[in-house]
């Protein structure tokens, strides 16, 4: 759970689908939903998930209670980037506080 302060910023939405498998053209994705979160359109040197160099562009930070996989379809506006890497942040007791999502 995110602290109240940073709560307060969470003005914006995303809209994320769960990857549910692999069709004939790719990836297929169940049904979806929207997120409050809090965007930050920073230019940032990232290791993705695969422990690679990457550059990221946008960072959308969510509540810690959501599940989100690095195979999902995250949609921003109306550009759906690709997932570069998720993290999350814990508080000094170990609760997940925020999740972040590197496009």
């Amino acid at each position: 759970m995110l602290s109240d302060d940073f709560g307060e910023m969470m003005n914006q939405t995303v809209f994320i689908q769960p990857r549910s498998g692999s069709g004939t053209y790719g990836a297929t994705y169940g049904e979806g939903k929207n997120y409050d979160c809090y965007i930050e359109r920073t230019i940032k040197n990232i290791t993705d998930k695969t422990g690679k160099a990457a550059v990221s562009s946008c960072q959308v930070f969510l509540d810690g209670d959501n599940t989100v996989g690095d195979g999902d379809k995250i949609t921003i506006g109306t550009a759906n980037p690709p997932i570069l890497k998720i993290e999350k942040n814990y508080d000094d007791v170990g609760d997940a506080f925020s999740v972040v999502v590197y496009t």
